[in-house]
């Protein structure tokens, strides 16, 4: 769908279809951080759909939902001081 994602990520490209679930079924979510060996504890999910945002939360995610740049900024800065 998008060539340019591969060659700036290389193989850390995942599609849901991977995981045989969707967003925002928390298995999809699940799926993919088992694929980079990560933990939902540690992770941070961003994303411009609050539907998806829950779901990643529902799989122990934490959760931001894109507003626009400055929130984002806002929301990181204050993760940053905790």
């Amino acid at each position: 769908m998008f060539p340019e994602i591969p060659k700036l990520f290389g193989s850390a490209v995942y599609a849901s279809a991977q995981f045989k679930a969707a967003k925002p079924d928390p298995a999809c979510y699940l799926g993919c951080l088992a694929a980079m060996d990560a933990r939902p504890a540690e992770t941070l999910f961003i994303d411009d759909a609050q539907v998806n945002v829950d779901g990643a939360e529902r799989a122990g995610l934490a959760g931001h939902l894109y507003t626009g740049l400055d929130a984002l900024r806002g929301f990181l800065k204050e993760q940053a001081e905790l």
